[in-house]
């Protein structure tokens, strides 16, 4: 299967939790009285607060690819191996899992709405990358000089069959898809190479109260699946070789 570049995982209440800034002092302190224990002693080498950043409280290890957002407004952890690694999957959700527990113990977070994972691949064409994905992903006609390629959609699946769809009421699951030109990536830039990245996000109705833990669990077993069918998708394309 194709390395995965990138792993973010994020949780989203159903509403903002502004109880949250008044605990940034306590979720650092749980974080850091966790290390060596729930978490290595480096995993987190600086602390943003939220005073200096918008609100959001931003841990990080750019060395590991490590970094932590927490805001009133969802919980977000990120595992870079860009330029030349590849996340380990299940070690790095063992990780999250870990950081999430910690992040439970204090803040105690009910209400979830949505579970996303995104994974951000990365190709070397054996071309222009620029053409490749015009080729690849449309019926026009190949342009002369192409640039800053850039597709996306979604795909939403109803999670039970039937039902009228609304957006903001229904349990659905949601798929996203993101192909382009790497040199426009907002965080690791590339000229000359392709992205190919998947959002795979589920929606509850009624939201996650209880054992949110296991239907995280269940979300990323679910994304391992669709990951396979992404990657044989790319092979299809020809933008995997």
């Amino acid at each position: 299967m194709t390395a995965v570049k990138k792993l973010t995982l994020g949780l989203l209440p159903e509403i903002k939790v502004f109880r949250m800034t008044s605990i940034w002092g306590l979720l650092v302190d749980a974080l850091i009285d966790a290390r060596g224990r729930q978490i290595s002693d480096t995993y987190f080498t600086q602390i943003a607060e939220p005073s200096n950043n918008f609100g959001i409280l931003t841990l990080t290890n750019d060395k590991d690819g490590n970094s932590l957002q927490i805001d009133k407004h969802q919980v977000i952890f990120t595992k870079s191996a860009y330029p030349n690694g590849h996340v380990k999957l299940d070690e790095t959700f063992a990780e999250f899992k870990s950081i999430w527990n910690i992040i439970q113990g204090v803040a105690k977070l009910g209400g979830i709405r949505r579970i996303g994972i995104v994974a951000e691949h990365r190709f070397e064409p054996t071309k222009n990358n620029n053409t490749e994905l015009v080729a690849s992903l449309t019926r026009l006609a190949p342009p002369q000089f192409p640039a800053h390629f850039s597709l996306h959609y979604e795909n939403r699946i109803l999670a039970k069959a039937g039902e009228a769809f609304d957006v903001n009421k229904s349990a659905f699951i949601n798929l996203i898809y993101d192909f382009y030109d790497s040199s426009v990536d907002t965080s690791f830039p590339a000229e000359g190479k392709i992205n190919a990245n998947i959002d795979y996000q589920k929606y509850y109705t009624p939201s996650l109260d209880r054992k949110i833990t296991e239907e995280m669990e269940a979300h990323f077993y679910a994304f391992k699946k669709e990951l396979e069918i992404f990657d044989k998708e790319l092979v299809k394309l020809g933008l995997k070789k």
